[in-house]
């Protein structure tokens, strides 16, 4: 974690911004480059990054410290949940995801976690500037690649049941409707094959499947129609 001014792990309290100053932006975001990067353009815009944050704790503490006017978060963290970062923060504060996910489950949990904005990763920084721009006029923002994912929603399947998916399940579901097999998930993810499969024994029960065979059959299925 990272801020302007002394140890990063104890960033400053800055107070309250001088009246007609630019927009204060606290950056989320677990690769270097990519926050090296985001900065450089805020900043080109005459925007401030307040702050740097590489998972959920330290976002929790810059969001306390340096009241940011918008949160600009990756949901792929290493450590903490974004989502629930998103949750707690209950519209206190404008939030734009900036994600390498493209596919509709990805920027609906997003939105129905409280998520003002969602913008990918493989979107221009124009795209970019105009989520952060629409977000500080009080508006809402989902970019092109993130409405074309929505238009995909597939009326079959049980979205509540996918959005009641841990992160964990999550990501063992997309790699079953990659074609991968649960001991080959178990490698991918060092993890036991008994853990996957219980995780597996969970997503059966949230979906109301009666086997694995019906969960692997609706993973591939998402996987097409997501093309994710």
């Amino acid at each position: 974690m990272t801020a302007p001014g002394g140890d990063p792990r104890q960033p400053p309290d800055v107070g309250n911004p001088a009246p007609g100053a630019p927009a204060r932006i606290l950056v989320v975001e677990d690769h270097p480059l990519v926050r090296q990067g985001i900065r450089a353009l805020l900043e080109l815009e005459g925007l401030t990054v307040c702050g740097e944050a590489d998972d959920c704790a330290g976002a929790a503490i810059l969001l306390a410290r340096t009241r940011p006017d918008l949160l600009l978060l990756d949901l792929s963290l290493g450590e903490g949940s974004a989502l629930d970062l998103v949750r707690q923060l209950d519209g206190s504060l404008p939030v734009l995801i900036y994600s390498m996910h493209e596919d509709w489950l990805h920027v609906r949990q997003a939105l129905l976690a409280g998520a003002d904005a969602y913008v990918t990763k493989r979107e221009s920084s124009g795209i970019l500037l105009a989520a952060v721009r629409t977000l500080l006029a009080g508006g809402l923002y989902t970019s092109p690649r993130a409405s074309r994912a929505m238009d995909d929603l597939d009326p079959a399947m049980d979205l509540e049941a996918l959005e009641r998916f841990s992160p964990q399940e999550l990501t063992i579901f997309r790699l079953l409707g990659s074609g991968l097999g649960a001991s080959t998930v178990a490698e991918r993810l060092e993890l036991s094959r008994k853990t996957v499969e219980t995780y597996c024994g969970r997503m059966q029960i949230k979906m109301n499947l009666p086997g694995m065979r019906e969960l692997r059959i609706l993973a591939l299925a998402f996987i097409r129609r997501a093309g994710a």
